[in-house]
């Protein structure tokens, strides 16, 4: 906002929007308080970037960016706080805790819960989003974000979690599917799902900017996935049937 006054007093055409992924804490938040932004900031940043880079005025950058607010939804958990440098953790988890919905910075999620599997985890949080969301149907994009020191083996069996869970909705269907260390904190042992629903009459735009080119090192190719779906839904059924023998053995 600092930097929005200071534009303004130059005479400069501005927009503002303040980004509320964070989906933790719904129904927790006063009515003055609004949603946290985490990592589906950086996924906003990087669509509205490509509209900026093909010339579009700011009138459309600021209406997209709302419709893209209000289709944004992340949940995160972290099996410990950040180390900030020269001070003592905000607050410790124990040995065999997790903190589901901890913000970015350490700050204090929705509940600490005991250790899972990675599959019940990433289900319980997947579940809070799609259901909570009431996102039924249609395309989405997903990004498994690494919030610091997860490790890139853990990342795999995360992701293949993630589309396994998405291999058993049928009506919905995983256009772009992102991974890495998108936005992190420090050295947070912990990653964040972010879901995108993406409206029917935005959905080619929003992808063309997703899939736009960016010289940026850290920022990971999203995965087109439009063409793969029918084939993850079909390995997950062959996965299932694989179970069904072994426990029948």
């Amino acid at each position: 906002m600092v930097q929005a006054q200071y534009e303004e007093s130059h005479n400069l055409k501005i927009g503002v929007l303040q980004v509320g992924d964070d989906v933790a804490l719904k129904g927790k938040l006063s009515a003055k308080m609004l949603p946290r932004g985490v990592a589906g900031t950086s996924l906003l940043y990087k669509i509205l970037g490509g509209a900026a880079y093909n010339d579009k005025n700011l009138a459309h950058l600021e209406d997209l960016g709302k419709i893209i607010n209000e289709n944004l939804f992340t949940f995160g958990v972290s099996m410990d706080s950040c180390s900030l440098p020269g001070q003592a953790k905000s607050h410790a988890l124990g040995e065999d805790e997790i903190e589901i919905g901890m913000g970015i910075h350490g700050e204090p999620g929705a509940k600490k819960e005991k250790w899972m599997k990675c599959s019940d985890l990433v289900t319980q949080l997947l579940d809070s989003i799609m259901k909570g969301e009431s996102i039924n149907s249609g395309k989405i994009v997903v990004m498994v974000n690494n919030l610091g020191s997860v490790t890139n083996l853990e990342m795999t069996s995360i992701v293949n979690d993630v589309m396994n869970y998405f291999g058993k909705q049928n009506e919905v269907k995983v256009a772009r599917l992102i991974s890495g260390p998108v936005m992190t904190s420090l050295d947070m042992n912990g990653i964040s799902l972010t879901v995108l629903r993406l409206p029917e009459d935005k959905s080619a735009e929003i992808l063309s900017y997703i899939d736009m080119p960016v010289d940026s090192p850290c920022w990971p190719k999203a995965v087109n996935l439009e063409d793969k779906a029918d084939n993850v839904i079909e390995l997950h059924k062959k996965e299932e049937k694989i179970g069904e023998v072994d426990h029948g053995a």
